[in-house]
């Protein structure tokens, strides 16, 4: 029988948590329903990551708040409104995204 390993076969049949298929389960030959969900799941996570984290960067710049200092300078965290609202934004439309696309594959399997 020969080497196991070398078999492209038994590369196949091995269960998808192993070791040899774990760099290839998002490749782009990968066309199963499995990979297209963990993809799904990973763009939602990512969502709600960037909506969370653009949330705390809003929050701390109201929590620090601004001030004027001696020589007449305001001083303030500014780069926290751009940062936190485009991580805002770019949440709310990678989870839309990623919804659409689920209820879309879901929708046509019927």
């Amino acid at each position: 029988m020969g080497r196991p390993w070398s078999n492209s076969r038994a590369k196949r049949d091995q269960p998808i948590g192993s070791i040899r298929l774990a760099g290839n389960l998002f490749s782009q030959g990968d066309t199963s329903p499995i990979a297209a969900h963990r993809g799904m799941n990973i763009l939602i996570k990512v969502g709600y990551l960037a909506i969370a984290l653009g949330l705390c960067a809003l929050l701390l710049f109201q929590w620090l708040g601004s001030a004027i200092d001696e020589h007449g300078y305001l001083k303030e965290p500014f780069a926290l409104v751009p940062v936190g609202t485009s991580l805002l934004m770019g949440g709310i439309l990678a989870v839309a995204i990623g919804l659409f696309k689920r209820r879309l594959r879901y929708s046509s399997a019927d």
